[in-house]
């Protein structure tokens, strides 16, 4: 009985097997026909939600190429969206060219007619973007949960060797490896000095750190990427080091400290800190001489690692904007020169504790402006963006902060008027294509690191309605997926959305005044 049971039992198992795996072929080929759009059969982002709700239950490596594949295809038609509207934008700029601040623009009627049919199809770009953003949103979130063998297998070995895939999905992929535990975590760890994409390289320290202290067979391979030649893997690899709490990690993060320089070198000091418990900031000389006296003890296992706290700890000699310091090598600043900048406020004479003077608010943030960017080293670089309905800005390329350049903008600087809405979204938007919008372009390791955001109200679309501060908060995260952009907020008189201002500031490594 008991041999006619397993015979039984070795028959109906493979069939099981089978049965499930043509299910889950049915299901990938429902969700492709479902979620697919295109000019003749267009689908809108709640019905493509709708379609993913059919991979819920399932997990495979079927469904993880489905996915991947799903992911791939919405971050093309964000791209094409993303084309689509700056060619819009520019049209429109064109169009007003030369009454930008202007409060009424006058234009004859065909170009009228043409402004007003430009209006409504960034309005319709703009909402297909946050659709789009949203559902990428979706599919990664559901790439992440995927933990079956075969699943992980594919993700990990070959996935992540596609240097076609976006780094958001690879960071997703990594959620998954970091996270279950039916995956050999050597696995991952063999993957990286053999990996040469660095997004491939990132994911997989992702995933190492997420296992934390469990991961220490990694730690030479992260100690080795100290060294790398991207700047975003020498960072990521000092922030697992501080996760995996390994005191291997300590002499060459202070050696890679003294190194770096702007915000990567305020990251490097801020794994030192979370790694150590110690608080030094960006002191070199501080960290070494607590290590010489302190080392033998902490490589010895005689000191709790892991456990510490960044101190926010700013030495900069490069001035202030505003009370937050200027210590980017390349910074962006952002200021809001809507209607309501027109409004009065008081604002304290310099150098006094009473003295109280009566300005406008865009005149006070001119003026903050124009003395900030006058602190500014020779080695570091600068742009300015302005923003209304629209954004504009100073200069198409990053400026090197020289005394012709910094007199110019400047100059530049004071004749800006109040006008229009509070487009921040898009203004946040000009900024990131400085940057090369995250980790898709070679430009974003260079470019810049700092962007200060100013503004006095709420976010607005360009005809003035409110705009979504969730939405903007997304369209951030796909921007900036590693946190290697710094974003500082200044919110100016007390009708300004600050929980939105704070989260923004927060999420992106940032800090928030309110004046």
């Amino acid at each position: 009985m008991k041999i006619a049971t397993l015979l039984f039992l070795s028959v109906l198992l493979p069939l099981t097997e089978l049965v499930h795996a043509q299910d889950d072929r049915q299901l990938t080929k429902q969700f492709q026909r479902e979620f697919s759009s295109s000019p003749r059969r267009p689908r809108t982002p709640e019905e493509r939600q709708r379609a993913l709700a059919l991979l819920a239950e399932v997990d495979s490596a079927e469904v993880a190429k489905v996915l991947v594949e799903a992911a791939g295809g919405v971050g093309e038609e964000i791209a094409a969206v993303e084309a689509r509207r700056a060619g819009i934008q520019a049209e429109i700029a064109e169009l007003i060219e030369g009454q930008e601040s202007a409060k009424r623009r006058v234009l004859p009627a065909p170009k009228l007619e043409r402004y007003n049919e430009l209006r409504a199809l960034d309005d319709q770009s703009r909402n297909e973007l946050d659709g789009l953003r949203e559902l990428l949103g979706a599919v990664r979130d559901r790439i992440a949960t995927l933990r079956s063998p075969g699943a992980l297998a594919w993700l990990v070995d070959d996935a992540l060797a596609d240097r076609r895939l976006d780094l958001s999905v690879k960071l997703a992929i990594a959620r998954a490896a970091g996270t279950a535990e039916g995956l050999d975590l050597a696995d991952v760890i063999a993957g990286l000095p053999r990996a040469r994409d660095p997004g491939q390289v990132l994911a997989l320290i992702d995933a190492v750190a997420l296992r934390g202290p469990a991961a220490r067979e990694a730690v030479p391979q992260l100690v080795a990427r100290l060294k790398d030649a991207d700047g975003r893997i020498r960072e990521r690899a000092a922030q697992a080091l501080a996760k995996l709490a390994a005191p291997e990690g300590i002499a060459p993060m202070i050696d890679l400290l003294e190194r770096e320089r702007g915000t990567a070198q305020k990251r490097i000091a801020a794994a030192l800190e979370i790694l150590t418990g110690q608080q030094f900031g960006t002191q070199v000389g501080s960290w070494r001489a607590w290590f010489a006296a302190e080392g033998a003890a902490v490589l010895a296992g005689d000191r709790p690692l892991g456990q510490g706290r960044p101190s926010q700890r700013s030495d900069t000699e490069r001035g202030y904007y505003f009370d937050i310091p200027q210590d980017g090598k390349s910074m962006v600043y952002i200021i809001d020169a809507s209607g309501s900048m027109a409004k009065e406020i008081e604002m304290q004479v310099p150098g006094t504790s009473t003295g109280i003077r009566l300005t406008t608010r865009l005149a006070a943030c001119k003026e903050e402006l124009i003395r900030a960017l006058g602190t500014l080293p020779r080695d570091t670089y600068f742009n300015v963006i302005w923003y209304s309905d629209l954004p504009y800005i100073y200069d198409a390329r990053m400026q090197r902060a020289d005394e012709k350049t910094i007199a110019a903008a400047q100059e530049w600087v004071r004749k800006l008027s109040p006008a229009g809405s509070t487009n921040i979204h898009d203004a946040l938007q000009m900024a990131f294509t400085l940057t090369g919008q995250g980790a898709k372009d070679k430009n974003y390791e260079l470019a810049v690191d700092m962007i200060f955001l100013l503004t006095d109200g709420s976010p607005t679309k360009p005809d003035g309605s409110l705009d979504s501060t969730d939405k903007i908060l997304v369209a951030v995260r796909e921007w900036n997926p590693l946190k290697r952009v710094t974003i500082h907020t200044i919110g100016i008189g007390g009708e300004l959305n600050a929980p939105f201002l704070e989260q923004l500031a927060r999420e992106n490594g940032g800090e928030f005044r309110q004046k």
